[in-house]
């Protein structure tokens, strides 16, 4: 696997066995809804085929040991391969299976958060990966804004595009989900079952803290709409206004950006017709 960046990865040797309770595909399918987990399967058989060169199975590859030039090989091939919506649920597999390792103890934190650091749409609607440059554009729109929406917008496209959380994720946050100590969000689980920890880098972190002091904080939900004088409602943020969010904060930002025909963008709960970013 060529490097990509920094230094090269060590070699990854196929694993002949690990305890289920030490699996990181285990525990990331089993969260998932049953009708999720046959394709979410095999999406992972892929990645891991692609990335050991055929020379490891999902259960065999050592998830723990990818690195970015390894994520951000497999990204390209699929980029190659696949069409959007496709690439999207790739490496949202990919993505939570590197979470899940992090949760094990199987890698560190920087570890994690360098393999992991991929772009995502994160069901924002947008059909293709977000460039550095153009997010940066995004959140320079975002800092531009002195309304409490400035904040609160740049934390949203923080956790979708560099966390790669979906749009019900992300409207489904409670204050208390947050810990600004330890830099995690506990994410719940399809169906009800047990919240996971996903790990924030401190770009994530300082935007939510950045939010934080406006919203209203006698209300649980961690994003809230905002009122005509621009002062938080204490109300939950609808999944419909993600996409309306990044739209206008694309226009702020000059991005160029077309309307095709009205579909669901992938990880999308209902909303708008779905962005894409045209190079």
């Amino acid at each position: 696997m060529p490097s990509h960046r920094g230094a090269v990865p060590p070699p990854l040797v196929p694993i002949r066995h690990r305890s289920p309770e030490r699996d990181p595909v285990r525990a990331y399918l089993a969260s998932l809804a049953p009708a999720s987990r046959r394709a979410q399967s095999d999406a992972l058989e892929l990645i891991a085929h692609v990335i050991s060169h055929g020379q490891c199975t999902a259960a065999t590859l050592p998830w723990e040991h990818l690195r970015c030039q390894h994520t951000t090989a497999a990204e390209a091939w699929l980029q190659r391969k696949y069409g959007p919506a496709t690439v999207e649920r790739h490496l949202g597999a990919l993505r939570s299976v590197l979470r899940e390792a992090w949760c094990l103890r199987l890698m560190s934190a920087d570890a994690y958060y360098r393999a992991a650091n991929l772009p995502t749409r994160g069901g924002t609607g947008i059909q293709r990966a977000m460039g550095q440059g153009e997010f940066r554009a995004l959140l320079s729109a975002c800092r531009a804004d002195s309304r409490a929406a400035g904040p609160r917008d740049s934390a949203i496209l923080h956790l979708a595009f560099r966390i790669g959380l979906r749009q019900s994720e992300v409207v489904g946050l409670d204050l208390a989900d947050f810990d600004p100590a330890l830099a995690t969000l506990a994410l719940r689980t399809p169906g009800g079952g047990d919240s996971r920890r996903a790990l924030l880098g401190p770009g994530p972190r300082d935007a939510l803290c950045a939010w934080l002091p406006l919203r209203r904080p006698e209300s649980s939900p961690l994003f809230q709409t905002l009122d005509p004088a621009g002062a938080a409602t204490g109300e939950r943020l609808p999944s419909r206004a993600i996409p309306d969010i990044v739209h206008r904060r694309i226009e702020e930002a000059a991005i160029h950006l077309r309307r095709p025909a009205p579909h669901r963008a992938p990880g999308t709960t209902a909303g708008p017709a779905a962005l894409e970013v045209a190079s």
